[in-house]
């Protein structure tokens, strides 16, 4: 399976700085320039706003370790989860890859399955908050910007499928649903699975204990952390309108949600394009246009986001 998936990476990896080269060229070096350097020195000012948003998250992190937390430092923690972040730019396996890095270097200091389930209960609230987020972005899309019939409907679906997850989440809580070790028991049928989870069966009961616990027995640190990540998505869409404000165009904030919430969408092909690489900032470039942005404005939103990410991410390494 790793041999198959190699090759494919590879190619969609040369395919998206192929396709980087060919924006680049279609905005025209002389616009890239200009908005760069409109964004000068003041794109200090957005990668200081991406290290906020970089610590919200971390703050919300922190609390679903509980009472673990006094074990492991606010500057630890902070660098474990942007160098989870940075293997995560590789796709759906490097972000696999990251979390299960964030478990074996929390592993030393705290339980094993205190370390899971917060893991698992972060990734679960920042995805839950940006379903919210891009719900809320796509409604402002349909509001704020008028589209065609078909892609109305597409937008109208999108809002429907979003809803329908929070929902379905939401019972999950609630009523204590059995999802892990549902999961696991499903995953046990297969033969060549068998012998793994039935040695992993009373870590698994554990670990579901703590998720389905944390909501029940510490509503607090439950509500704290969903809010906190709410929060940082908060911070991404002021990031946006910021950089946008910066380039010298006018947009309101609910059209910064829009793109933002669209932004997401376009996130979801890294998990098959290896750092996101030219998928990222053509997309960028498409929802600019939406907004009435020239493409060399919607190429360097598109830039200063990835430059904010990297720099951020780089300086963790130092701290591990």
């Amino acid at each position: 399976m790793m041999k198959t998936r190699f090759p494919f990476r590879l190619l969609a990896g040369i395919f998206g700085v192929l396709l980087l080269v060919f924006l680049i060229r279609r905005a025209g070096l002389a616009g890239l320039r200009e908005s760069i350097a409109a964004l000068g020195w003041r794109l200090s000012l957005v990668i200081a706003l991406g290290g906020v948003g970089h610590v919200v998250k971390t703050w919300a992190w922190r609390l679903t370790l509980l009472d673990d937390k006094r074990e492991v430092s606010f500057a630890r923690i902070l660098a474990l989860r942007l160098a989870s972040e940075a293997v995560g730019q590789l796709g759906f396996l490097g972000q696999m890859f990251g979390e299960n890095l964030r478990v074996l270097l929390l592993s030393s200091t705290i339980p094993l399955a205190s370390g899971i389930a917060s893991v698992t209960l972060d990734r679960a609230f920042f995805i839950l908050s940006g379903v919210v987020v891009s719900a809320a972005g796509l409604i402002a899309v349909l509001v704020a910007c008028p589209l065609p019939h078909a892609l109305s409907l597409c937008a109208g679906l999108s809002i429907s499928i979003f809803l329908g997850v929070i929902l379905v989440a939401g019972l999950a809580v609630r009523r204590r649903w059995p999802v892990v070790s549902g999961t696991a028991g499903i995953l046990g049928r297969m033969r060549f699975l068998r012998a793994w989870t039935e040695r992993q069966r009373p870590l698994i009961h554990l670990v579901e204990q703590r998720l389905l616990n944390f909501y029940h027995r510490t509503p607090g640190a439950f509500w704290g952390s969903f809010v906190l990540n709410l929060a940082s998505h908060g911070v991404a869409i002021f990031e946006v309108y910021l950089i946008v404000h910066l380039l010298g165009a006018k947009i309101t904030f609910v059209a910064a949600l829009a793109i933002e919430a669209l932004t997401k969408t376009i996130n979801i092909v890294g998990l098959f394009n290896p750092g996101n690489i030219g998928t990222y900032e053509g997309g960028n470039m498409l929802i600019a246009k939406m907004f009435g942005l020239t493409a060399a404005a919607g190429l360097t939103l598109g830039l200063a986001r990835r430059s904010e990410e990297h720099t951020s991410e780089l300086q963790s390494l130092r701290h591990l």
